[in-house]
């Protein structure tokens, strides 16, 4: 009996020993600032150097800042040391996983990698002669369907404001999804098949839904902005918290906290967001997807026009962000169709998607560990979005593998005929 008593205390001994022993995290920040945004990367680089790196957090930066130099730092405690100077190829997928390769390669304990630029969300664009400007192929933006973008041209010229996916200005390429899909295949294997623990998308955007599908299957947790993301980008002094918290939940969470702190007396219009998502719920939330997908379908095949107009009807009921209005929030939009059911003849396919429409939300909060935004739009940014154009499906679109695996398609292409 006493062996028995002893044996078991021991073992528990040893299980709170391994759950207060502190891990280590490793941190790559992958900065492109070739395109106006060098000053806020002096800012961001210096607030991680007061965060500093210690015995249990090492942070590491490769910046292209000119020319095809990509320049790797290591932070220390209030110092920035320069560990190499490396010539880039320009090919966006090959560069990232050769950082990643430099930051990642004694396999740590705990990983985050953060992608810092500009960019368009789940959408590939293109450079544009004439304008002389990444776009993509226009839907529409009008006062009328987009409450934050009163005119074309804001479209046209707003997004040199902020930040989205490792925008080379000079040669002009950039990191596809399709690219970012290889990227984290490639540190997969080389966390010897561990995910990483944080993908941060320190850029407009990186909120969407079809963002999170692609990175689930190499990602735990997944930090991105639904709108169009402030200049100042992340207060990167909350990387002081990584030498305090092993747990990749509690920093996600942290992460939104200082977020939402840093921009709450400062923006004037109220509109930002950031969003944590603990990407183990994406399979159950694509899976309600596909049977609201499908039943959208049977009703629009029973309803015909009129149930085109309920779809449309909450789409334009719902939040669309940022100079590209084809992004709406995805609870809302379940939400908003669910009450536009109410206005139709009643049958068992509207019950049917009404109760779909209503199981997802509750996923989507539990996927959304956490979640911020500016007075003026906090009530309607849930955490995830998703693409719904009004006119036009972008051809990049189809590439995408949500695209290719779900049956979202299906009611882009009702909405838009």
């Amino acid at each position: 009996m006493k062996q028995v008593w002893f044996g078991c205390h021991f073992l528990l001994f040893l299980g709170m020993f391994a759950y207060t022993y502190p891990h280590h995290w490793t941190v790559l920040v992958y900065m492109d600032s070739s395109d106006s945004l060098s000053d806020m990367a002096l800012k961001n680089i210096t607030d991680m150097a007061r965060a500093g790196s210690n015995d249990t957090c090492s942070i590491y930066i490769q910046l292209h800042a000119y020319y095809s130099i990509g320049l790797r730092y290591i932070i220390e405690h209030n110092k920035l040391v320069l560990a190499d100077e490396i010539t880039l190829t320009n090919k966006p997928a090959y560069d990232l996983l050769d950082a990643a390769q430099w930051a990642f390669g004694s396999n740590p304990d705990q990983t985050m990698l953060v992608l810092w630029n500009h960019g368009y969300g789940i959408l590939d664009p293109f450079w544009s002669e004439q304008d002389q400007k990444w776009m993509v192929e226009p839907d529409s933006c009008s006062a009328e369907i987009c409450q934050y973008c009163p005119s074309k041209r804001i479209f046209r010229c707003n997004h040199l404001l902020h930040k989205g996916f490792i925008f080379n200005a000079d040669p002009k390429v950039y990191l596809t999804n399709q690219d970012m899909v290889e990227v984290l295949q490639g540190i997969y294997a080389l966390l010897d098949n561990r995910k990483l623990d944080i993908l941060g998308f320190d850029t407009c955007m990186g909120g969407m839904f079809e963002i999170a599908y692609q990175i689930a299957p190499y990602v735990r947790y997944h930090i991105g902005a639904q709108n169009c993301e402030q200049r100042d980008g992340w207060d990167y002094t909350c990387f002081a918290q990584l030498h305090e918290y092993g747990d990749p939940e509690t920093i996600a969470k942290n992460i939104i906290t200082a977020f939402d702190r840093y921009y709450k007396p400062i923006t004037k219009d109220g509109v930002y967001t950031m969003a944590a998502v603990d990407l183990s719920y994406v399979a159950l939330i694509k899976e309600q997807i596909d049977s609201i997908s499908q039943l959208i379908q049977y009703c629009y095949d029973h309803y015909g026009t009129d149930f085109k107009t309920a779809i449309r009807s909450a789409r334009e009921q719902s939040p669309r962000f940022c100079f590209i209005p084809m992004y709406t929030d995805l609870y809302m939009f379940c939400l908003n169709l669910a009450d536009q059911l109410y206005l139709l003849e009643p049958s068992q396919l509207i019950s049917d998607l009404s109760m779909r429409l209503k199981g997802i939300c509750p996923l989507i909060k539990q996927a959304v560990i956490a979640n911020c935004g500016g007075y003026n739009i906090a009530d309607v940014a849930k955490g995830i979005s998703i693409y719904f154009p009004h006119f036009h499906i972008d051809t990049s679109y189809y590439k995408t593998k949500f695209a290719k695996d779900s049956c979202w398609l299906d009611v882009l292409n009702i909405a838009t005929s």
